[in-house]
């Protein structure tokens, strides 16, 4: 098992955050999950999704199921079971505990 180091991060506008150590020499309050245009944001309603290929399978949250189908279908992935949309924050905490 591959253990990521987490460390706290704050942006621009005072959110917080955990991120991977190697992101953190961007620019201060760049890949904030809040204020970042694309990506996962918690604040947002989000689903959570099991999608598999032969020998794969991937679990992933998303506030866009929709685009995430049709993106990782293209890349022969089809879709188990989603479920959603629920509370982003909470969402994300799921997430991170099937990780651990």
């Amino acid at each position: 098992m591959v253990c990521v180091l987490k460390l706290p991060r704050k942006c621009k506008l005072g959110q917080k955050w955990k991120t991977q150590v190697t992101t953190r020499t961007f620019e201060e309050g760049t890949h904030c999950p809040e204020c970042c245009e694309y990506g996962f944001k918690q604040a947002e309603p989000a689903c959570l999704d099991l999608m598999r290929r032969p020998n794969e399978q991937q679990l992933g949250i998303t506030n866009h199921l929709k685009d995430r189908i049709r993106h990782h279908s293209a890349r022969g992935w089809t879709l188990v079971e989603t479920t959603g949309p629920h509370d982003g924050y909470e969402v994300y905490e799921i997430e991170q505990e099937l990780k651990r």
